[in-house]
């Protein structure tokens, strides 16, 4: 990402705004990360299936310069979170998603427009109704573990069960940046090879994480949250 540009993108969709550095950025841990970040008033001023949803938010947009996070962060130090909403955490830093989800939405061209457009919207709108009615306006995901398997279940069309067998073993490829080979058994435990079971889809998967560096960070960011971690010194994989 060019952290310059996303900032100066940014500037003109907030009604006021002040840059932010490292040393003023307490919410996450600023002793293995480099930021920058903007912060002031932004204006939601959206319409979705007849309900208007217009509310000025303080925010923050946090970004990494070091890489470690694929997906800016967003925080909102002033809002109280509503009681059940699971989407922002204890230190008001905002759930948009799991990370290859956001990073395909978004874009490959990671302009602030589209990420306030694609993301930081639809997620203030659904803080917004949820203080209203108690109810997000699009479909709710679970969290931690349940939501990555929920995620890549879909995109993989496999069942819960080898959902973590299937990311154990894309990982490994992915580490290695290697395409899988077609006579290795499918990890979709349907006892066929990969040539005749998940194998082109899998192909097609990684390509796209090697075509686009941020996504592939943010795919490797979504295994390590369900404790599948690789080892560089001695080759090795571990789950947990």
């Amino acid at each position: 990402m060019d952290f310059n540009k996303f900032i100066e993108q940014a500037k003109p969709l907030f009604q006021w705004y002040r840059i932010l550095s490292s040393k003023e950025i307490t919410v996450v841990d600023n002793n293995r990360c480099e930021y920058v970040a903007i912060a002031g008033e932004y204006l939601l001023n959206r319409s979705y299936n007849n309900e208007i949803y217009n509310r000025i938010y303080y925010l923050v947009i946090i970004l990494d310069k070091t890489g470690r996070f694929s997906v800016p962060i967003v925080w909102l130090p002033h809002e109280e979170r509503p009681q059940s909403f699971m989407h922002m955490y204890s230190d008001k830093t905002c759930c948009l998603g799991l990370n290859h989800e956001v990073l395909s939405i978004w874009g490959q061209d990671q302009s602030a427009e589209a990420f306030f457009d694609k993301i930081l919207d639809p997620y203030l709108m659904n803080l917004l109704s949820y203080s209203r009615t108690g109810k997000c306006v699009t479909p709710e995901r679970p969290h931690s573990v349940l939501g990555v398997v929920d995620y890549y279940k879909k995109i993989f069309d496999c069942d819960e069960e080898h959902v973590i067998p299937f990311l154990r073993y894309l990982s490994k490829k992915v580490y290695r940046n290697e395409l899988p080979k077609g006579h290795i058994m499918c990890p979709c435990g349907s006892g066929m090879n990969l040539r005749k079971c998940h194998g082109r889809l899998i192909q097609i998967f990684i390509s796209q994480l090697y075509g686009f560096a941020s996504l592939k960070s943010a795919f490797l960011e979504d295994v390590r949250s369900v404790g599948i971690s690789y080892e560089k010194g001695n080759q090795r994989y571990k789950k947990g």
